[in-house]
C-alpha cells in the first residue's frame, strides 16, 4: 500500500511540473510583468464636409452620398485641416473607382474604409487614425 500512495505521489508531482513547465512556455506563470497597456492618443475630428460622387457603374448612373471625418492625432488637427484639398482628392480618386453593386453592402464599405486609409496614409502618414462616415447613401 506504501508502495502505491509513494508512485501516485510521484505521478502527481511529475504532472503539476509537467503543468508548469507547459504554463511557463506559453507566457503563464512567469515572474516578468505584463506590459502595461499602450496609452491611446488623444484624438481630434476633422470633417472633410459632405461629398456627392457618381460611381463607375457603366450602365446606369448611380451616386454616392457620404460625409468622411477623420480621426487624427490631436497635435496635428490644423496640419490636416491645411490638407483637405488633398484629401478630398484622394477620396474622390478612390471612391469614383467603384460601383454602386460594390459600395451597398456592409463588406463593400468596410473596403472602402480600409482603401481609403491606405490611400490617405501615404499624405498624412501617422497622423491619421481613422476615418468615419457620418453619412454615407448610395443610389
Amino acid at each position: 500500500m506504501k508502495k502505491k500512495i509513494a508512485i501516485i505521489s510521484i505521478c502527481v508531482v511529475a504532472a503539476l511540473g509537467v503543468g508548469v513547465a507547459y504554463l511557463r512556455g506559453l507566457g503563464f506563470a512567469t515572474k516578468t510583468p505584463i506590459p502595461a497597456a499602450e496609452e491611446k492618443p488623444k484624438v481630434a475630428y476633422v470633417e472633410v464636409r459632405e461629398m456627392t460622387l457618381r460611381l463607375a457603374d457603366l450602365n446606369t448612373e448611380h451616386y454616392i452620398k457620404l460625409d468622411p471625418v477623420l480621426a487624427v492625432r490631436l497635435k496635428a488637427e490644423e496640419e490636416t485641416a491645411n490638407k483637405l484639398p488633398l484629401v478630398r482628392d484622394r477620396i474622390v480618386t478612390v471612391v469614383t473607382a467603384r460601383s454602386s453593386t460594390e459600395l451597398t453592402s456592409p463588406a463593400g464599405q468596410r473596403k472602402l474604409k480600409e482603401d481609403l486609409l491606405t490611400e490617405l496614409h501615404k499624405d498624412l502618414h501617422d497622423i491619421l487614425i481613422d476615418i468615419y462616415f457620418s453619412d454615407y447613401l448610395v443610389e
